[in-house]
């Protein structure tokens, strides 16, 4: 091994080279999580600007935005999120079930993944007594 060899080169010459459908598997996950990517980033922006998603019909039309970007239906979480908090708990979840799905023993590979990624989703009365503490901080400064 030379100092310019990757361990990633090192990893594929210690196993047969990918077949057709591996790389199939890997370039349709990719696709997903450049989707799923998009719509956090999305999501995270609404948040940061102090607004959410209160209503199922919401979050589904917002996730109806992309759904022939995505060639696939996306799991029911996805789909019976009620806030935009809960429909990101459900994008974190769907993004962590894709990686395990293109890297097969992901969470075998890395221990600290052992534990099912449960993603919380605060309350709307807890985001409305943060964004309150939030204001009376930046008023008072």
């Amino acid at each position: 091994m030379n100092a310019l060899q990757s361990s990633a080169d090192i990893h594929m010459h210690d196993r047969a080279r990918p077949n057709r459908r591996e790389l199939a598997r890997a370039r349709t996950g990719r696709h997903l999580l450049r989707v799923i990517d998009d719509l956090l980033g999305e999501l995270e922006d609404l948040h940061e600007a102090g607004q959410c998603l209160k209503r199922r019909r919401a979050c589904q039309q917002f996730v109806g935005r992309i759904t022939r970007r995505l060639r696939i239906m996306p799991p029911e979480g996805v789909l019976e999120a009620r806030t935009s908090y809960a429909l990101h708990a459900a994008l974190l979840e769907w993004q962590a079930a894709i990686f395990d799905w293109i890297v097969p023993g992901r969470r075998e590979m890395f221990p600290d993944l052992q534990e099912r990624d449960e993603w919380t989703v605060p309350s709307l009365r807890q985001v409305v007594r943060r964004r309150s503490r939030q204001s009376s901080l930046s008023g008072a400064a």
